[in-house]
């Protein structure tokens, strides 16, 4: 005689309906730990059948015994919005974690199910810092992804910026590792922290900030400038920079008043080797290149 479990799987709706109304146990795993109303969902079973086993009462947290996966789980991941949104009507817990530590919202930002991860984080009560076996959270996922979306309603329902997972990788990390940098400037308006960030990848942010026309980066380009960021020669140098004379043009708006300090005044009819050299010249007045650039390095044109 076929489970419950195998029905969910293979049959109708109609032959599902049957065996309900002849009282099957719609709640018994089969031998391996299958649930049926996960099983159902896993097999792509109409929503209507969904509604039936809901509303014929299937443990709607029941568990598939080999992975501790739920139904919401299952529906999260497969990207089923409408199944998604009935097993949360009928009170779905959404911070189980099954065997991985992953809970519907990780799996939605693993997978870049946009719609439903923003629904979980606006509308439902999720704790948005779960880690899962690795330590990851779902900021870093969706950074790790690059589902900016997701990562933004993360952010602004003030999603922990600063976790870091087993590897030592922050949000901030995975955002650079990707190479996103208007997800890297998010978070660092976010108040990521710049120090668990290599110097490599610090250049990076440097460059991206710069290149960011969106935002009021000043303060954020000055967090930088006290960090081991090698600008200068990045300025001169470094291949994210798409326009090095728009990049320059946008250094003059966010450091003009820090320059002024030092008696500069800068002028956009100067040619663009001069600029450099007035920026290099600030800089050496801070003390992390003060000792590393020498007179003729402040020669250096692009």
């Amino acid at each position: 005689m076929d489970t419950f479990v195998k029905i969910c799987s293979e049959m109708s709706h109609l032959q599902i309906q049957r065996c309900i109304e002849n009282n099957i146990d719609i709640n018994k795993h089969d031998e391996y730990g299958s649930f049926p109303l996960i099983a159902a969902i896993d097999n792509q079973q109409e929503l209507k059948t969904i509604k039936l086993l809901v509303q014929s009462n299937a443990d709607i947290n029941g568990i598939d015994k080999r992975n501790q996966e739920t139904a919401l789980h299952c529906a999260s991941y497969h990207g089923a919005e409408d199944i998604v949104h009935l097993l949360l009507e009928n009170k779905a817990n959404p911070n189980l974690q099954n065997n991985d530590g992953d809970t519907p919202l990780t799996l939605c930002c693993y997978q870049g199910h946009t719609k439903i991860a923003i629904y979980l984080i606006e509308h439902v009560h999720v704790d948005l810092d779960l880690i899962v076996y690795d330590g990851d959270t779902a900021l870093i996922l969706a950074c790790y992804e690059n589902h900016g979306k997701i990562v933004k309603s993360l952010l602004e329902h003030n999603a922990g910026v600063n976790a870091v997972n087993l590897c030592g990788e922050s949000a901030l990390v995975a955002s650079c590792v990707r190479h996103d940098g208007s997800l890297c400037v998010d978070l660092l308006r976010a108040n990521a922290q710049i120090d668990s960030v290599i110097p490599s990848y610090r250049h990076y942010l440097f460059c991206e900030t710069l290149n960011c026309d969106e935002y009021d980066v000043e303060e954020i380009l000055w967090n930088l400038m006290q960090t081991e960021v090698d600008i200068p020669t990045l300025l001169i140098n470094d291949k994210y920079l798409k326009n090095k004379l728009i990049v320059l043009d946008r250094t003059f708006s966010c450091i003009d008043k820090w320059m002024s300090e030092f008696g500069y005044f800068i002028s956009k009819k100067q040619k663009t080797y001069d600029i450099m050299n007035i920026i290099c010249d600030y800089l050496c007045h801070i003390s992390q290149w003060k000792k590393c650039y020498s007179e003729q390095n402040k020669q250096l044109k692009i």
